[in-house]
């Protein structure tokens, strides 16, 4: 519990901090934007500022990772193996879940 509230935690959650760090700054900055600073969203167009909202609502952590690490990235070139993290993360959080289903499949015929 924290705060006096139950808190329930994904797998995709499970991921630590440093991990996330370029996805919690874009995040941060996007929310700033589109919920505290009115003054910076007459610098964005309609449809930027719906972009940004489908970022923060739409895109799983995981690929909010990738998309904050290629956002940083300069010039035509782009070093892929540093990338490769998030399709292994992403892999090894897909054969987790399979395994939890499995799982939780075997634990529910045995009750029965």
């Amino acid at each position: 519990m924290a705060n006096g509230k139950a808190v329930v935690k994904t797998e995709e959650e499970d991921v630590p901090p440093w991990e996330d760090a370029y996805a919690r700054h874009l995040v941060l900055v996007l929310s700033s934007i589109l919920f505290e600073r009115e003054d910076f969203r007459d610098l964005f167009s309609s449809d930027e500022l719906i972009l940004a909202s489908q970022f923060i609502t739409d895109l799983k952590p995981i690929e909010q990772q990738l998309y904050a690490r290629l956002l940083q990235r300069q010039g035509p070139w782009y070093k892929t193996t540093s990338l490769f993290q998030y399709f292994r993360l992403a892999e090894d959080m897909k054969i987790k879940r399979e395994e939890s289903r499995k799982n939780s499949a075997k634990s529910e015929t045995a009750v029965k």
